[in-house]
């Protein structure tokens, strides 16, 4: 028959063969050659090729010898069934891509490369070279699941499955290769220039398992080494199931061994290409009765060695299921173990410069005839074969109290039963940082290893790992030698390997000593006679000796004095001691306490814990089987959770779903419309208890839940249940609402819009999945909500920001993405955002725009794509709750035990702070003056907090009359003030925003570090047009560090005359100041100047965000200047902002004034003169000092 596809049945390469220059020829000669590639994204499998060099006379070549770099390889369109795919070359990626990768199982996309197809009529594979623009993503970097038909299958681990096994039974299928130019010669013989393989199939199947007599096969070595751990048995041995009775009943099928005929010729054919055509053809006999070499664990290629094998004894891959012979090795039990072993994970065995030479391992280079050598595997490959792991030691010179000292024995005695568990050892792996560890073994000639011609009856140190690595034997010693290794671990200290004595008997033993140097040396132990002999100094440690053996062991004392409310210790020195434990789980809603019989115990309290907070990283979608389970930090009655996704990883539409919610816990997962998976998100969640909150802090919330099979879907009006507040909130809350309930798998979210301060209206939101065929499912189900009372404030030492806006702007996905400006946090805030509108009639809820960090929260409006892509949508309400990470809200009195706190059942209390009552020293506001006072407007300022000698500056922000004005203060007292604005020409004004600052007289640190020092002064100095700057003199209490920024007003109104204010001579110790009275004239008795100085800088006090600053920009400043001095900032709202002239260099004087401009941004501010003396205002460039907070901002002192 005449094959057209090949299949390279394949799982992860290793192939003994020849150079680097010939290499390419065994596998599959050139297909780029006269033909064109194909431009494209591509996928495949990953496998790795080593050679193995071979030359004429049977000896074995190292790679050092000719150098080589490993070669890579790609799988293609690989089945659902688990067919292996076709096999290309790889080129055009560099070593340090493959440091991560799991050949035979890592999965790769390359999005750039061109793929070359194979062509089996020119004996060539396939080839995939990379562009080097390519991006090149692994498995474990994206989902690495499909759906098939048994349903979601993890391909990465149906991918190990499909790996040769290290224990068990392996059944082995032999595919026997009759190629078409073999055809017609003599069967089974040389005379033909090797076309033909040169032994019978009955010959191989003996040689493998033992069939007709030979004792010396693959499966006796494999069997010897691991005591029946590992078996190797002919493929369908057991002929119980009908398919194997069906291929047992083939005359070309015997003993495992299946005759398969192939028409093509293959003299000069590259091997890989050959076992293509040998694979393929074998699943054309197999496949018709239910089979497929894949239906194996394993199975092996003979071909004849006129194939193209560039020098190849054979290959296998690493880890993998194929092996591919020449003829006239394939019956070699030496070679067929150690391809073997390359399928079962294991690399080389070197020593010295060469990586094969290690002889004492059959993954070296031992003599490979046909019957032998009878060895095993080096202590690395051996401890990861894990046959002997009962008789592991894993030892730690480094962070061990003691060194090692036992007995090795060899696989020998151990296979003979001799061997006792904690006595006897056969591997010793040694731990060091910075490199392999290392293996210690004793090579005893005996046994499965009696084959063993290499430092026969040593004790071998190898380096290597336990993932079948290349190893490097480090060094072989006799009776009473020993091996030294210096700055052993990247210590100072030596250390010491000795192999003390050797031992015949049942069973024979070397006895090993290991030992870091201390400076004193290192010597074996004298054999101990009793257990005082065998003191280690060490009081934590049971000293025992072995009459017997003669060898002295240490172990761990155990400190328990049976009192489960002490902690039991042991210090070397001293011995044990017991300490009382605190019990103290670190959770203030509990009560720790002790029992001595029972230990720790730790009582819930009641009603303590009202909020929590957090995030939670996932992964995929609950189609996916992707969920995670939430351990509340704190117990509660009847909680309920809202959550919200921050992240945007991954574009295809996904909301979030909480069920499972119990007093201790919950689980939250990811679900798309469509059910499929998804990239991983973080999510953000707050946690509440049911009922109403009014904390201090300013924070005041109502937590509920509603069970309801009330559903809106695309076009469909609104009307949900109606939900009432058990009492109204000050002004429309922020209402967050998750489904809490999983009663139906469908794709479900949920909805709120009609928020008043009273309640709101609340369902489930199916959007636009009823428009296809498939009907929507709709169960009752169970909906958390949270309504906040708006603002920000502090509880205890966390900031919380809460609002609710729409921009107007159209918010889906794509379009628009809402912003939620955030202040005061050092890292991305646990936030949630909700939908609490209708606008969009398709319906949509809140999904994070994939702006998330400390300073911004980016929103869309998200719609699925169920039954249409687009998800243009409407501009929505959005609602959103952010705090601190993982922030708790405790209902437990911080003040101290003498002065209780106590409040109402029904009405909660949360201290203020952990640290104690705020005190507060200073507020900011805002208000809007109507007209100027010669029009009789003034407005009475109420402070927030009360003060003894409060310090009050005010600043016009905006500029809805052009006139020249200025702000006044007066009638200052402990608890209030009046600012009105005057115009030089005692003339009417429009409207304006003027900021105000209060400070209490004196120097205070406020929290954060801000620094401010207020205070007043009488004066009667006035600056008039052209006259030098001369005022009184103010001195700091204590200097600055900095110049500060200094505002600065007048806060009395002795005579209806206009005057203005200016500082000058600003300097960290402090300035001279007094009236401005530019060209107006004006005189005045004298008034009371006010002032505040400020640190600049830029930061967060008690939760506040606040930019302090003084400058120029070069730019002259005068209002017919039109060039305005700017300050930009980043605000959630309109900040209070003050602004000062400071230290002025225009003659004809001036005043700070707002140019216009003034929103969360920035300021703009003009030097202002007054139109008395003439008309125009052109002004020189001007020194500003200015301070933006946080609208409302109240100053605390620091604690």
């Amino acid at each position: 028959m005449k094959i057209s596809l090949p299949k390279l049945a394949l799982s992860s390469a290793l192939l003994c063969t020849l150079p680097r220059s010939s290499i390419g020829s065994i596998l599959f000669d050139d297909v780029t050659s006269g033909t064109t590639g194909v431009e494209t994204s591509v996928g495949c499998i990953l496998h790795e090729v080593e050679p193995l060099i071979v030359t004429d006379d049977h000896v074995v070549v190292d790679e050092n010898e000719v150098g080589h770099d490993p070669i890579r390889i790609c799988e293609r369109d690989a089945t659902e069934e688990g067919a292996p795919g076709i096999m290309y070359d790889l080129e055009g990626v560099g070593n340090d891509f493959f440091a991560d990768v799991e050949f035979g199982v890592t999965h790769v996309v390359f999005s750039k490369a061109t793929v070359y197809e194979p062509d089996e009529a020119n004996h060539s594979g396939g080839k995939i070279i990379v562009d080097p623009a390519s991006t090149r993503t692994k498995s474990g970097e994206e989902a690495t699941t499909r759906r098939l038909r048994g349903g979601m299958v993890d391909e990465s681990e149906e991918r190990r499955r499909r790996l040769s096994p290290k224990e068990g039974v392996t059944d082995l299928l032999v595919l026997y290769g009759i190629p078409g130019d073999c055809r017609g010669g003599p069967d089974y013989n040389t005379t033909s220039g090797n076309l033909c393989n040169i032994r019978t199939p009955s010959f191989y199947a003996d040689s493998l398992f033992g069939t007709n007599g030979d004792l010396k096969t693959v499966a006796s070595q494999f069997n010897a080494c691991s005591k029946g751990k590992l078996q190797y048995v002919p493929a369908c041995s057991d002929a119980s199931s009908a398919e194997c009775a069906q291929l047992d009943s083939n005359v070309l099928f015997a003993n495992g061994v299946l005759e398969v005929k192939i028409d093509n010729n293959v003299i000069g054919m590259a091997s890989g290409s050959a076992v293509n055509l040998v694979t393929t053809a074998a699943n054309s006999i197999l496949n018709p009765i239910g089979l497929s070499v894949t239906s194996f664990k394993q199975h092996m290629v003979i071909l004849p060695d006129s194939v193209s094998w560039g020098g190849a004894a054979a290959w296998a891959y690493r880890p993998g299921t194929q092996s591919a012979f020449r003829s006239s090795y394939a019956d070699h039990m030496g070679v067929q173990v150690h391809e073997f072993g390359h399928n079962v994970g294991l690399l080389h065995s070197g020593y010295g410069t060469g990586s094969y030479n290690d002889h004492s391992c059959m993954q070296g280079n031992p003599s490979y005839g046909n019957n032998g050598p009878e060895v095993c595997w080096n202590g690395p490959n051996s401890y990861t074969l894990g046959w002997y792991k009962d008789y592991h030691k894993d030892f730690d010179p480094v962070n061990s109290n003691d060194p090692f000292h036992g007995r090795l024995v060899g696989v020998g005695d151990w296979a003979d039963d001799e061997a006792v568990v904690g006595t006897h050892y056969v591997v010793v792996k040694i731990s060091q940082s910075g490199s392999n560890d290392l293996f210690v073994m004793y090579n005893r000639v005996e046994g499965p290893t009696k084959g063993v011609n290499f430092f026969k009856n040593e004790v071998m140190v190898v380096e290597g790992g336990t993932d079948g690595r290349q190893t490097w034997l480090q060094s072989h010693i006799p009776a009473g030698g020993e091996y030294a290794i210096e700055n052993f671990s990247g210590q100072s200290r030596t250390l010491v390997i000795k192999n003390c004595r050797q031992e015949a008997g049942a069973p024979d033993y070397s006895e090993v000593y290991i030992a870091l140097d201390d400076g004193t040396g290192v010597e074996c132990p004298a054999e101990c006679t009793d257990d005082d002999s065998c003191d280690d100094n060490d009081m934590c440690t049971v000293n025992t000796c072995s009459a017997e053996l003669g060898i002295c062991t240490f172990t761990d004392l155990v400190c328990d004095d049976g009192d489960a409310c002490t902690d039991d210790v042991c210090d070397p020195i001293t011995g044990c001691s017991h300490t009382k434990s605190t019990c103290d789980d670190g959770d203030v809603c509990t009560v720790d306490s002790c029992v001595a019989e029972v230990g720790c115990s730790h009582e819930s309290i009641p009603n303590c814990a009202v909020m929590e907070t957090g995030q939670v990283e996932l992964t995929d979608t609950i189609d996916l089987g992707v969920k995670a389970q939430i351990e509340f930090t704190h117990t509660y009655n009847d909680p309920v959770v809202v959550a919200f996704i921050n992240t945007r990883n991954g574009d295809a539409s996904v909301s979030p779903r909480v069920k499972d919610v119990t007093s201790t816990g919950c689980t939250i997962y990811m679900q798309e419309p469509d059910h499929q998976n998804h990239s991983p998100e973080t999510v953000s969640y707050i946690v509440a208890e049911k009922g109403r909150w009014e904390l201090s802090g300013g924070l005041t919330f109502e937590a509920g839940s509603h069970s309801t099979d009330r559903a809106r879907g695309k076009g469909m009006n609104f009307e949900g249940d109606p939900i009432s507040f058990s009492a109204s909130f000050q002004k429309n809350p922020a209402v967050l609402h998750t489904l809490n309930t999983n009663a139906n798998v469908d794709w479900m979210t949920s909805l709120a819009t009609s928020v008043t301060t009273g309640g709101f209206q609340i369902a489930q939101e199916y959007a636009e999945t009823s428009t296809l065929n498939d009907a929507v499912t709709i169960a009752t189900e169970t909906i958390g909500w949270i309504a906040f009372e708006t603002g920000f404030g502090m509880i205890g030492e966390n900031l919380f920001i809460i609002g609710h806006y729409d921009d107007g702007v159209s918010n889906g996905v794509g379009q628009t993405q809402f912003i939620i400006n955030l202040f005061g946090y050092e890292n991305p805030p646990d936030i949630v955002v909700a939908v609490i509108g209708e606008n969009g009639r398709d319906g949509s809820w809140a999904r994070g725009s994939g702006t998330y960090s400390s300073t911004n929260q980016g929103v869309y409006a998200e719609e699925d794509q169920r039954s249409d892509v687009e998800r243009g949508h409407a501009s929505e309400p959005f609602a959103w709750a952010a705090f601190e990470r993982n922030t708790d809200i405790i209902l437990v009195s911080q003040q101290p035990s003498n002065s209780p706190s106590v409040a109402p059942s029904s009405v909660p209390s949360l201290s203020a702070s952990p640290t104690g009552t705020p005190v507060f020293v200073g507020e900011t506001g805002r208000i809007l003056v109507s007209n100027t006072i010669d029009e009789n407007v003034q407005v009475e300022v109420v402070f927030r907090n009360a003060y003894t000698n409060p310090v009050v500056v005010p600043f016009i922000n905006t500029r809805n009359g052009v006139e020249s004005v200025s702000p006044r203060v007066k009638d200052v007292t402990n608890t209030g003030c009046t600012i009105f604005m005057q115009e030089p020409d005692y003339q009417g004004h429009s409207p304006e925003t003027v900021s105000y600052f209060v400070v209490e007289a004196g120097s205070h640190v406020l929290r954060g570090g801000l620094v401010v020092e207020a205070g007043t002064m009488s004066t009667t100095k006035i600056h008039r047009s052209t006259h030098s700057f001369d005022g009184d003199s103010v001195l700091f209490s204590e200097s600055f560090d900095e110049t500060p920024a200094v505002l600065h007003g007048l806060v009395t109104h002795n005579t209806n005359k206009f005057m203005a204010s200016f500082v000058a001579s600003v300097t960290v110790d402090g300035f001279t100041g007094g009236m401005e009275a530019g060209r107006s004239n004006a005189n005045s008795i004298g008034e009371t100047f006010a002032w505040i100085a400020f640190s600049t800088g830029s930061g967060s006090t008690a939760g506040s965000p606040f930019k302090i600053t003084t400058g120029s920009d070069g730019i002259a400043d005068g209002v017919d200047n039109e060039s305005p001095h700017i300050v930009g900032f980043s605000f959630m709202g309109t900040p209070d902002v003050v602004a000062s002239l400071f230290n002025p260099a225009g003659r004809d004087g001036s005043w700070a004034r707002g140019a216009g401009p003034y929103s969360a941004t920035q300021q703009a501010i003009y030097a202002e003169e007054d139109e008395v003396g003439d008309s125009e205002r052109y002004h020189v460039d001007e020194l500003f000092a200015v301070a933006a907070f946080q609208a409302d901002t109240n100053f605390v002192l620091s604690n």
